[in-house]
This record gives structure tokens, sequence and C-alpha cells, in this order.
């Protein structure tokens, strides 16, 4: 569907993947050049979204966050969470059958972020129906990466999350601002 977009759009995705210093090809799952339709006017046109790897890039070259993971809980890992003055995450994946099951075998998703100069651990988790609520309001909710990439999804939308919490460089900001911009409320 690329083909199908309008010129103007491509040059707008690009200029804002080169803007953020991202790769828009999707090879390396930095961000994505994807092809929504325009009922308005009657065409396709091409969006540059981040990916979570993308985000994730970002937040590190902030320079305050050491390190930052993503991470999709299946029903048959062991899992242990815990919120407070000292959180705690314990996840020991299964590796067996269940993630063969996709999508249905989710619970949930998590990301960690160790900050420079602190012992702290930031950690976010989200639930497969507090991920799911974002799904649907989504543009692309039953199109695109939500369906041919829905662990990927769940890492993305955890780390969207988590980000609230971390020291926002101006590239990471404005990349979460790009990416609101897939969702319809």
């Amino acid at each position: 569907r690329l083909l199908e977009c309008t010129g103007e759009s491509i040059c707008k995705a690009v200029i804002t993947a080169s803007e953020l210093g991202l790769d828009c090809s999707g090879t390396l799952g930095s961000g994505y050049m994807v092809p929504y339709r325009n009922n308005k006017k009657n065409v396709y046109e091409a969006q540059f979204i981040p990916g979570y790897r993308g985000l994730i890039d970002l937040a590190r070259r902030g320079g305050e966050v050491q390190d930052i993971s993503a991470h999709v809980v299946y029903r048959q890992d062991e899992f242990e969470f815990e919120l407070g003055t000292n959180p705690t995450l314990r996840h020991k994946p299964y590796i067996g059958a269940d993630r063969d099951e996709g999508k249905k075998a989710i619970i949930g998703a998590y990301m960690t972020a160790k900050l420079k100069d602190t012992p702290d651990l930031k950690i976010e988790f989200m639930t497969i129906s507090q991920i799911e609520g974002i799904r649907k309001r989504s543009k692309a909710k039953d199109d695109g990466p939500w369906v041919t990439d829905y662990a990927e999804m769940c890492r993305k939308t955890v780390v969207r999350r988590g980000c609230k919490y971390l020291p926002l460089s101006v590239e990471l900001e404005k990349a979460l601002r790009v990416d609101d911009e897939q969702f319809v409320g």
C-alpha cells in the first residue's frame, strides 16, 4: 500500500524519521512507514510510526537511562510482580507450546528501566485487558501490526506507558507525540 500513498505523505514520514534519528524501513524495528486511508481525501497517506525499539533507543540516547527492556508474559510463565517502596519483578519464561498459541496465551507485558545515578528500577506492567483497551483505540486495531506482530505491539504499548516515568529527551517526547497520531481518541 505504500506505493499507493501520496508522495507528500511519504516525504513527511521520512523527514519525521530523520528528525528523530530513527530508521523508517522497519528492518531494525526502530520505526515503520505505515499507510493509512484518508477517507476525506480518498487517498492513502504514509505515516511514520516509531517502534518499541526506537522508543527504547531514544530513551537511552537521552543520557539518563542506563538500561531499558520490555517483555511479554505468557500464561505458563512464572511471574511475580510487586509495587511499593521497593518494587520487584521476577519473570521466568516457560519454554514450550504456550508461546506458539500467540495472542491468546499472552497475559500481559512489562517494561523495566534503570536510571543512571540511582539504584531505583522503574517497572511498568500492563495486563492484557489494559493493552487491549489501547489496541481498540488505535487506527490499526484490526489491521497492520496489531494483527501481524501482536507481541511486539504489547511491548511497545507498555514502553509507551512506562516512558511517562522516565526523563524525556526532546526526541523521545516528539516520538511519543508522533506515535499518538495513530490513535483516534
